[in-house]
């Protein structure tokens, strides 16, 4: 057999079983967060495991996340200049996009992609991720690293301190913005309950917990610090802006800088830069008049706006939870 060549490593849900080695279903279980039989399920490929558990379970069993991906599959020497890890990445995309098992069966348009693919996962790790989500689960989080892509051309600029919105030149809307302790915020909406938790567990690192991050992303809005101001990275449908002016509507403000009502967009967007600057999160109750297809009216919220690193760019997050949707924390 050639050097570069190697049997097609076993499925994913025996490297997982073999891992474990003798610790017993049940430790390995509890230690993952996980029912015996959830696990069970996933170590006999009933059930795909998340980004979240598959890291966990290569920090339990003490095993390399890629070995218990991929296996060690042999790579191409002419990628061994890419270092051991990023070479093996590369021959599994290979493999998994043109069936090829090495650089020289590529032609050239399919080169020029694995080029750029390379250049994608030495800035962002956008391969190693894209991999995972091919394992199975994580398209929100899939959905977040294209936006990314989408706005990189605005991250890329002069990053000085970005500008705070400009007041316009008409009659201000005055909104009421009151501190909140974190108990006030549980009792408003169960999700904060999650979000405050993630925080303390994290500090705001997605990548220190990925799978409680992909669970509160639907009430999150990212936001990206530029020289210009804060664009869109994220709208989830569950966030305000996609209650008030609809879904399709959120998912196109990626790269936008604004609300369609600028009074509440400077209104809101005054605390990103402070929560940026000293990196500690921000909690509060806020209330006033909301513009929506032309019609003013009374609105009040909660909110929790966090710093964030997602794939080493810092970011704004905000998580604000309108008041008509009041819950039990137990909800």
């Amino acid at each position: 057999m050639d050097e570069w060549r190697t049997q097609p490593p076993g499925g994913l849900a025996q490297r997982v079983r073999e891992a474990r080695g003798r610790l017993a279903p049940d430790r390995a279980a509890s230690a993952l967060g996980l029912s015996t039989d959830a696990l069970e399920q996933i170590e006999s490929g009933e059930r795909d495991a998340t980004v979240g558990q598959l890291l966990g379970a290569s920090g339990l069993y003490g095993v390399e996340l890629r070995s218990l991906l991929f296996g060690r599959p042999a790579a191409d020497p002419a990628l061994a200049h890419l270092g051991l890890e990023l070479a093996e990445l590369v021959q599994e995309y290979l493999r998994e996009r043109y069936g090829a098992e090495r650089v020289d069966d590529l032609d050239d348009g399919q080169l020029d992609d694995v080029n750029r693919v390379i250049g994608q996962v030495q800035r962002f790790g956008g391969l190693v991720e894209g991999l995972l989500r091919r394992q199975g689960g994580g398209r929100q989080l899939d959905e977040l690293a294209r936006a990314l892509q989408r706005i990189e051309h605005l991250v890329e600029r002069a990053p000085g301190r970005p500008q705070p919105p400009q007041p316009a030149g008409q009659r201000q809307r005055r909104f009421r913005f009151e501190p909140r302790g974190a108990d006030s915020l549980r009792a408003h909406h169960g999700v904060y309950r999650e979000a405050l938790e993630w925080y303390d567990r994290t500090a705001g690192r997605v990548s220190d917990d990925e799978t409680g991050f992909q669970r509160l992303l639907p009430w999150l809005q990212i936001l990206v610090p530029t020289a210009e101001g804060f664009p869109y990275l994220y709208c989830g449908e569950r966030t305000p802006p996609a209650e008030l002016w609809g879904e399709a509507f959120a998912r196109t403000l990626v790269g936008q800088f604004g609300l369609p009502d600028a009074a509440l967009d400077r209104a809101t967007a005054q605390a990103f830069l402070g929560v940026q600057q000293r990196a500690t999160p921000l909690l509060e109750a806020a209330s006033g008049p909301v513009l929506v297809e032309g019609v003013t009216r009374l609105d009040s919220w909660h909110r929790f706006v966090m710093p964030l690193q997602f794939r080493g760019l810092a970011c704004i997050a905000s998580l604000a939870v309108r008041d008509h949707h009041r819950q039990r924390a137990s909800d």
